[in-house]
């Protein structure tokens, strides 16, 4: 009994630590968000879609995509890392919480985390970055302890029921 009460302890306090980490990554992300007018927004998207269409098919031509990218991915940069569109008329919408999912991002802003030191060292916002990505790496691991944490507790109830099954 004493272990499902430790257990139920260590699930709730893993519980815990991702909200904090959520909460923490959500505070650096608003910081980092930009709200851009829509003649900088459309530069970004531009300029982005414009190193997107002269790029080779990585499909057909994976080295020459490759090579490419290399060659000239640390000249396309959006600033910042993160932004959405500024609408000066909307006054209700001002103190509006985004997430990351409505803003865009830099191309170089990869969903998977993986940052190129080569293609965005010399972006003002490249601390803020890796900051963010430590952090959202740190969500991650907490979220996966706070479900081990979970599977270890329910693994006690399975536990007792084939206790009393025998």
């Amino acid at each position: 009994m004493t272990t499902i009460i430790q257990d139920y302890k260590n699930w709730k306090q893993a519980k815990q630590n991702t909200v904090v980490a959520q909460q923490v990554l959500s505070k650096k992300f608003n910081s980092m968000l930009g709200r851009v007018s829509l003649p900088h927004f459309g530069h970004n998207v531009s300029i982005e879609s414009a190193f997107i269409k002269t790029a080779p098919d990585p499909k057909t031509q994976p080295q020459e995509c490759k090579q490419y990218m290399d060659t000239y991915s640390h000249l396309c940069h959006a600033y910042p890392c993160f932004y959405v569109l500024y609408n000066p008329f909307d006054h209700i919408g001002m103190d509006r919480i985004y997430t990351e999912k409505q803003a865009e991002r830099c191309m170089n802003n990869l969903e998977d985390g993986t940052i190129y030191e080569a293609f965005c060292a010399k972006c003002p916002a490249f601390k803020d970055l890796v900051q963010y990505q430590s952090l959202y790496a740190q969500l991650k691991m907490a979220q996966e302890k706070q479900k081990q944490a979970k599977q270890k507790l329910i693994n006690n109830f399975i536990f007792w029921k084939q206790e009393k099954e025998k």
